[in-house]
């Protein structure tokens, strides 16, 4: 039972539903082949749904949840041996309950003794959360909790229930699958990973554990166990692009910060975050390379294509998808220029133009081992100038210029008094 205020502030069923919410929080966070179940209590022990692979009892449970409703009394002993022979009988290797009490019990300290001692056998770890300000039985929980190696938590702010307990969770699924350092491994890299190794990518120990949600495409991930989580993932509706990165360079990826590669991941991860303004729903753009020149197509939606690009130096190109909303083909070397070709989709043609960037005959853009002196010498020669002049010579008249120089002490003072006087007469006739 969570009917129970325990500050002026908490009004009666308040500590329940944060609870609800926590608890469907830490269901979220399971994968489908973990067992979970969930026990109610009063005065008696209420079981919402049996220990079950969670692909199996999700909705069943989820929605058991939310019926719940606060009622009179509060006995967790019965609920809480229940769930441990539920976890015994279950056969797996850890065995883990979450307590969430008001702590208010109708039985003395002394009677949950032997069961601690069971929960302790049976290696069954608890961790206790007391929801509210009072003190009431925080000692017996801080035991049930020590006793069989789980946490104990004092909570008088509900709202962090949520954070707490899937907190609790990531530490037992870290513990459960030994977690030491984990090597992150590539998934659908693009261009947020260009020129990224899988094998030059730091190790993590510590990551948030989530969820792809549907549509979204996970760039790295990790292997725990029998899951795959996330480490970079990303997602696009139309024009609008995020991207989550749950991990925490401070502690378990504090590798990645001197990393060599780290610049250079989040330049590219904000440059594919914020792209071009697109005209249209379509970008077509052109790079040259030594086979010929490369032609990339993207889309602002799913689903587009095939694209067919009539070019008139290569005729018509097929454009083949290269990854998600992005087309690619190489045409034979183009000239450095604006090409106006023909994009066509779906039976429509319609005209754009694709720039084709110029490139140095040497192929090493705009680089050059030393200053061009020759040149800057006939560029002297023809203005007048020199090169490597000091600055006092720059500074010099030049043959033909003449300077003189006007003392400006006799009027400089009296023109400075004149104006500090006009300029507190303008600002009295203001006001």
């Amino acid at each position: 039972s969570m009917g129970y205020a325990s500050g002026p502030n908490l009004p009666y069923g308040a500590k329940m539903e944060y609870a609800k919410r926590a608890a469907l929080a830490v269901v979220e966070q399971l994968g489908p082949r973990d067992l979970v179940g969930a026990i109610a209590f009063d005065s008696q022990p209420y079981e919402l749904s049996p220990l079950l692979p969670l692909a199996e009892g999700h909705a069943a449970l989820t929605a058991k949840i939310r019926q719940l409703q606060y009622g009179g009394g509060t006995d967790f002993k019965e609920a809480l041996d229940r769930a441990r022979r539920s976890l015994v009988a279950a056969g797996r290797r850890v065995r883990h309950v979450i307590l969430l009490t008001d702590g208010d019990t109708n039985r003395s300290a002394p009677d949950h003794d032997q069961l601690i001692a069971d929960l302790a056998r049976d290696e069954v770890t608890v961790t206790t959360i007391r929801i509210g300000d009072d003190t009431v039985n925080l000692d017996l929980l801080n035991k049930i909790s020590g006793a069989t190696g789980g946490a104990f938590h004092h909570v008088a702010d509900v709202q962090a229930l949520p954070q707490l307990m899937i907190s609790d969770l990531q530490h037992l699924m870290d513990a459960a699958a030994n977690r030491r350092e984990a090597a992150p491994r590539l998934a659908a890299g693009g261009a947020i990973l260009a020129g990224i190794a899988e094998d030059e990518l730091p190790k993590v120990s510590r990551w948030a554990i989530t969820r792809p949600k549907p549509g979204a495409e996970v760039r790295l991930w990790v292997e725990a166990g029998e899951r795959q989580d996330p480490l970079l993932a990303t997602w696009q509706y139309e024009l609008g692009r995020t991207a989550a990165l749950p991990i925490d360079f401070q502690a378990g990826g504090a590798a990645w910060p001197a990393w060599r590669g780290f610049a250079k991941l989040w330049s590219q991860l904000t440059m594919w975050a914020a792209p071009h303004g697109l005209a249209a729903d379509r970008h077509l753009e052109a790079r040259r390379l030594r086979e010929g020149t490369w032609l990339r197509l993207e889309t602002v939606a799913d689903g587009a294509g095939p694209f067919h690009l009539r070019v008139p130096e290569a005729g018509e190109v097929v454009l083949r998808p290269t990854g998600r909303r992005t087309f690619s083909a190489l045409v034979p070397a183009l000239a450095p220029g604006v090409h106006a070709v023909a994009l066509a989709a779906g039976g429509h043609e319609e005209p754009v133009e694709v720039v084709v960037p110029a490139r140095s005959a040497s192929g090493r853009e705009l680089r050059a081992a030393a200053p061009n002196l020759a040149l800057l010498e006939t560029v002297a020669k023809l203005s007048g100038g020199r090169v490597g002049a000091e600055p006092g010579e720059i500074l010099a008249a030049r043959p033909g210029v003449a300077r003189e120089r006007v003392p400006l002490e006799g009027w400089v003072v009296p023109l400075a008094l004149v104006l500090i006087l006009g300029d507190i007469t303008a600002r009295r006739l203001a006001h």
